[in-house]
């Protein structure tokens, strides 16, 4: 007998924006794989993945494949028959990193971006430039720094 092992993810729509599923745990080397696909904004073949990824490792066909295959798996990334196999990200660069923000903060912070921000800014943490760009970004709001 054969068994049949059915996964997948959940992705829920506040508003036209995309929330990513908390389910999805991107390790490092995935997040490698999505970098390529966010910087390049279109579907690309694993091939094509593996190419811009040379400069900065040196990972074969099958490690390239293999974390591909994770990144489907998990419902980050879609596959596509259009001649080749094309892969694409189902989740924006934005909707992950606002996502793994809020799990920092909720997990290291007591969920209090205050605690966040008076930790960075502890002597030491921050450049003056850093610290005048961070002045600058709470004082103009939002909008001017997205």
């Amino acid at each position: 007998t054969r068994k049949l092992r059915v996964e997948f993810s959940v992705v829920i729509f506040v508003e036209g924006e995309c929330m990513m599923s908390a389910t999805i745990k991107i390790a490092d080397a995935e997040l490698e794989i999505m970098r390529v696909l966010w910087s390049e904004g279109h579907a690309m073949t694993s091939t094509e993945i593996r190419g811009k990824l040379q400069s900065t490792s040196e990972w074969g066909k099958s490690t390239v494949l293999t974390l591909i295959g994770r990144l489907v798996k998990k419902g980050a990334v879609s596959c596509q028959k259009q001649g080749h196999l094309v892969y694409a990200p189902l989740i924006s660069e934005k909707d992950y990193r606002n996502s793994r923000t809020r799990k920092l903060i909720d997990s290291l912070y007591d969920g209090s971006v205050r605690n966040l921000v008076v930790a960075l800014c502890t002597p030491g943490n921050l450049t003056q430039k850093e610290r005048e760009e961070l002045q600058q970004y709470l004082e103009g709001g939002l909008e001017k720094h997205e």
